[in-house]
């Protein structure tokens, strides 16, 4: 028996403009960073994803986990 698991809807996070809570819902994102993220984009908006590893904190192994549920926009 092969069991294949349903493909679960993933909704996307766009870093430029999701809330502190909906921040939190990333992989590895607690409070403190999700407040890193939004004090980090008062200054200067997302142009890439890549972009969101000058965030304290949050390195290529953080980065490769919240990827799949991230997006930005310009």
């Amino acid at each position: 028996m092969v069991v294949i698991p349903e493909k679960q809807d993933v909704k996307l996070i766009s870093i430029n403009s999701a809330t502190l809570e909906e921040l939190q819902t990333l992989p590895g994102i607690g409070p403190a960073i999700a407040q890193r993220i939004m004090e980090y984009r008062k200054v200067t908006q997302f142009q890439s994803l890549e972009q969101i590893q000058n965030v304290k904190g949050i390195g290529p192994a953080m980065f490769n986990k919240i990827k799949i549920r991230s997006a930005y926009d310009v």
